[in-house]
């Protein structure tokens, strides 16, 4: 009920702040985090770094895996783009972006003390605090630039397979 609790909660969020009406706008952001989710995991499905704890009534790991990728990841992206602070300075960008990671980590150690997720293989959390810390500003620069978002995200995939010494069949 934790995951379907969650994605519940920010449909609900999305919809009070009036994010759908900007669907269209972030359509190939949101494509963009599904792909990246997805690329992850087919590359750690034998050796994954976080897993999404079975809960009812989702039955199986793989649906609750399809719930982050199709709704939850998506829905935050939306959230997160609708209200970027655009024409405002470096500052106020970065304190947004700032704001996203301090609630993603919140989010994070909240499931991580509930039993929603566990981490893997030497994953913790000052590593999701980092990946944090690449995720939000690569959206908003995918959303202006997706050429260079897409080339900057093979690298650090690359740098995280390596680092965490995934292994690639």
């Amino acid at each position: 009920m934790i995951h379907i609790g969650v994605v519940a909660a920010l449909l609900a969020i999305n919809w009070r702040q009036a994010a759908f009406a900007k669907w269209r706008h972030y359509h190939a952001t949101i494509l963009y985090i599904i792909v990246c989710d997805l690329t992850y995991s087919y590359f750690c499905a034998e050796y994954p770094l976080w897993v999404y704890e079975l809960h009812k009534p989702l039955g199986s790991r793989y649906a609750t895996e399809l719930l982050y990728t199709l709704l939850f990841l998506p829905l935050t992206a939306l959230l997160y783009l609708a209200h970027f602070p655009w024409e405002s300075t470096w500052a106020a960008k970065g304190r947004y972006m700032l704001g996203w990671i301090t609630v993603y980590v919140a989010w994070e150690w909240l499931f991580l003390t509930l039993k929603g997720i566990s981490h893997e293989n030497g994953w913790n959390m000052p590593w999701s605090i980092l990946f944090y810390c690449e995720m939000f500003p690569m959206l908003a620069l995918h959303s202006k630039r997706p050429r260079m978002a897409y080339a900057l995200s093979v690298v650090c995939a690359g740098v995280w397979l390596v680092l965490f010494r995934v292994p690639i069949q």
